[in-house]
């Protein structure tokens, strides 16, 4: 359903800038809507879920998910589309995306270290090395645990029925629930649909084996990360 359908299905919005309808009377507001509207809403997990975890859920409430949020190794991201081809298709086009953004911002700590290390160092640059370093290694660990399946959805934002909606505010897994509602906006009104957020833990941390390193030692694995990358980016040229 287009978004100016489900304005149509909405009556009212409230006034821009005012505090939002409570999550019952947005329900209430869909329960005047038509036969078939989908309903958008918000889901924001307990912790961090797998795919199939995921699809399970969503499956289980008859809900069409168009935008799934993750989080890993330090990188907060999401996937979406339109919401008239919200398919369960998005997970795994989700966790496709993040993998690649995660590889390509590994493999640019390379180019970064050839810099880095290219250039005179403006005092002692151990702590900046770390954080090349940190960064590194934080992704290539989480890689292949990724690849493999690794928890990484904090959310998702998906459509179906009002009664499947509701029932999934009460799914075990679930610790977020927001329906949609039809907001007004300065340049308009528009179905207003809140991200999910993301959890504490989503800043990641270097591996604390750095911690450890001495200076001429940290400087010598950024020398490693320049020439190699530290065989996992061996054919990267640059940032």
């Amino acid at each position: 359903m287009s978004a100016a359908a489900l304005a149509a299905a909405c009556d009212r919005p409230p006034p821009a800038g005012g505090p939002p309808p409570s999550s019952d009377q947005r329900l209430q507001t869909w329960a005047d809507a038509p036969d078939g509207t989908a309903v958008p809403v918000a889901l924001g997990f307990k912790a961090a879920l797998p795919d199939s975890a995921v699809a399970a859920l969503l499956d289980r409430h008859g809900l069409r998910p168009y935008a799934v949020y993750l989080t890993a190794a330090g990188l907060t991201t999401s996937q979406r589309r339109d919401q008239s081809r919200a398919s369960l298709e998005v997970i795994a086009e989700a966790r496709e995306q993040t993998i690649s953004q995660l590889r390509t911002s590994m493999c640019a700590q390379q180019g970064r270290a050839r810099g880095m290390l290219s250039e005179p160092p403006q005092g002692d640059p151990s702590q900046q090395y770390r954080d090349v370093l940190g960064r590194f290694l934080e992704i290539q660990k989480a890689l292949p645990q990724l690849e493999r399946g690794a928890a990484m959805i904090y959310g998702v934002e998906a459509v179906g029925a009002l009664a499947d909606v509701k029932a999934a505010s009460t799914d075990p897994d679930v610790a977020v629930f927001e329906p949609g509602w039809r907001g007004r906006t300065a340049t308009g009104d528009s179905i207003v649909v809140p991200q999910p957020p993301a959890p504490p833990d989503s800043a990641g941390s270097p591996p604390a084996e750095l911690g450890q390193l001495k200076p001429d030692e940290i400087k010598s694995r950024m020398s490693q990360l320049a020439d190699n990358g530290l065989g996992s980016c061996a054919g990267e040229t640059g940032p």
